[in-house]
């Protein structure tokens, strides 16, 4: 009997050696297969969310949630993630949030360690069999950001879990919702079907626009706001027929006409933080001048655009409190004045009141003279009929509505349910319209990447204060005061009252909130700069019905009406309209006055006029 094997089955045995031979020379070393090599990630992003993942994965979209694993479905020997948008949080927690999830499964082993995720977010771990009875652990992170909430459920078999613990928590570091879908978006833009036959002068976008309630923005006076760059205190004339308006970076003052959009500059020595004001004829446009450190009243003459000394003041250059770095905070110290303390600039007869310094004192100018009224009283309004002053005045740090008799001197304090902010006039003087800001939230943001940070806001850790904001309206003659508005956002701005009374338009401005939670979750310098906070514009008619509310008509600034009569009723269209439809808010001119100057038109005038910037708002939260 042959024992040898035979000359085939030694090439068989040969072969096998050589290919075992060769793959333990491809072998890495044994060092190197403990320490695989890293992860590439890609990025997934929707409407809702945005999130990295195993670039070798599959992303599949299941409706109500998206999973990323290496296939189309969950197996339960295999990595994978669920990330889901859950809607509104309501009055939820982050523990309520992973009760409800946990509590989708039969049976769970739920550690008490929780991970914070930057400001918003937080991670719980627990295993959990899987449907075919092995263990599989679970990394469950809750995101809450702008009132919504999100979840990213992170798994793997139980064994293999902690080779996927880093990379699951890069992943989870990285998640952002997005803030284009995020929720709580603001209304639309609504126009009024009925319109004060009366202008309105505004900022749309830093650029001076003239319109009608049913017509906003209007068309543009001005077209260069640009880079920060803003024009200030647009001021109708008593006809409507002309509008003067600052640009406080060339420290100028500019008169434009409401009819073709025709503007030119008429001073070159504006003192900054005093709107102009005219006089009840509207002959003459006063204004604060500067020369160095003398501040000193003048006056343009209408229609010869000359010169004129009104008198010496009792103003003085002040160094006003540096702006805040809270974003909202400049956006309102922008509408209003240093801290909110709007200036006053009015004529009513023969005399001119005007603010001290940074918007805290009142004097009065008569025949080249000027007398101290108040030393303290601030955000001061000057009644229609020229005899009173309503005004803020700060007692022990808190500030307390007054009404200063102009005949008398008698100063009345006015009690109300808090503390008043920002006030008006009724346009005949019988009541007058409130603002408050209620402290809601105040909160210091330290995370995130402190360079970013410091870019953005200017200081980096910020500090955030987010205000419940009303609007209140008092009647004198019954001492009733009605709340016409309420939202959270940092403050109303300016308060306007229609001149027929038939409503009252205001600005509300909103918080910062949303920009620091998208800065937070660490969203593209393109949505950071959606989510910065914005001045909106509302309309509230008056009176009021049950069901009412405020419209909101204009992404705008800085509000001011003509006196009634300044526009001009609609031109009726030759085409009978819709259902609902509302009239044409084409204004049918009126002859110009004699007094009107010719003004020069800017040089991109036509183009004004060929194509202004549509209304459309962002997407934007309450304000």
């Amino acid at each position: 009997m042959n024992c040898l094997p035979s000359r085939a089955l030694v090439r068989h045995w040969l072969s096998l050696c050589l290919i075992a031979a060769l793959l333990l020379l491809s072998l890495p070393p044994a060092a190197a297969q403990d320490d695989p090599p890293p992860i590439g990630l890609a990025l997934y992003r929707s409407e809702k969310f945005s999130v990295p993942y195993p670039n070798f994965w599959e992303v599949t979209e299941r409706g109500i949630d998206v999973y990323f694993g290496a296939g189309r479905t969950p197996v339960c020997s295999e990595a994978g993630m669920i990330a889901a948008a859950l809607g509104a949080v309501g009055n939820r927690t982050f523990e309520d949030l992973i009760g409800e999830y946990t509590r989708t499964f039969i049976r769970v082993d739920l550690s008490p360690e929780r991970i914070a995720i930057r400001r918003n977010g937080l991670s719980a771990s627990f295993v959990a069999p899987c449907t075919d009875g092995t263990p599989r652990q679970y990394r469950v992170t809750f995101f809450i950001a702008y009132g919504q909430a999100y979840r990213l459920a992170q798994f793997a078999p139980q064994a293999a879990f902690s080779a996927w613990a880093d990379v699951y928590g890069q992943i989870v570091n990285e998640f952002s919702p997005t803030t284009v879908g995020g929720g709580e978006n603001g209304s639309a833009i609504e126009l009024p079907n009925v319109s004060p036959l009366a202008l309105i002068a505004h900022l749309f976008g830093g650029n001076v626009y003239v319109g009608t309630l049913a017509d906003l923005p209007g068309k543009p006076i001005t077209q260069g706001a640009a880079n920060g760059r803003s024009y200030r205190y647009p001021t109708l004339s008593p006809n409507g027929s002309l509008i003067a308006f600052t640009d406080p970076a060339q420290r100028t003052l500019w008169l434009g006409a409401t009819a073709n959009g025709a503007a030119q500059q008429i001073a070159d020595d504006v003192a900054e933080g005093y709107p102009p004001a005219w006089s009840a004829d509207g002959s003459l446009l006063a204004y604060m001048a500067q020369h160095e450190d003398r501040l000193q009243l003048r006056a343009v003459q209408v229609p010869d655009l000359s010169q004129r000394d009104l008198g010496e003041t009792l103003a003085e250059i002040a160094d006003c409190p540096t702006l805040s770095n809270d974003p909202a905070d400049r956006l309102y110290w922008a509408e209003t004045g240093a801290e909110g303390n709007a200036p006053l600039m009015a004529w009513t007869g023969d005399a001119l009141y005007y603010s001290l310094r940074c918007g805290v004192g009142i004097a009065q100018l008569r025949e080249g003279k000027s007398t101290l009224i108040n030393a303290d009283v601030r955000r001061a309004q000057l009644s229609p009929d020229g005899k009173a002053l309503l005004g803020v005045l700060m007692e022990e740090d808190s500030p307390q509505l007054v009404r200063l008799n102009l005949q008398t001197g008698a100063l009345e304090r006015i009690q109300t349910p808090l503390p008043a902010d920002q006030v008006a006039w009724r346009a005949d003087g019988s009541g007058f319209f409130y603002a408050t800001a209620t402290l809601k939230e105040e909160a210091t943001v330290s995370e995130g990447d402190a360079a970013r940070g410091l870019a953005l806001f200017g200081a980096f850790p910020l500090r955030l204060a987010v205000y419940e904001v009303q609007l209140w309206e008092v009647d004198l003659s019954t001492g009733i005061i009605v709340s016409h508005f309420s939202a959270e956002g940092r403050a109303i701005g300016r308060i306007a009252p229609s001149p027929d009374g038939s409503g009252v338009l205001f600005s509300v401005v909103q918080s910062a909130k949303r920009l620091v939670d998208a800065f937070v979750n660490n969203v593209s310098s393109g949505e950071l700069r959606r989510e910065a906070p914005i001045t909106q514009l509302y309309w509230r008619a008056l009176p009021a019905a049950e069901n009412d509310r405020a419209l909101l008509v204009a992404i705008s600034s800085a509000p001011t009406w003509g006196r009634l009569g300044s526009a001009a009723a609609p031109t009726p269209t030759s085409s009978p309209r819709r259902p609902g439809e509302r009239p044409s808010a084409t204004p049918t001119r009126t002859a110009t006055p004699s007094a009107t100057p010719t003004l020069t038109p800017s040089p991109t005038a036509s183009e004004r006029r060929a194509a202004p910037p549509t209304n459309t708002p962002r997407p934007t939260a309450t304000p």
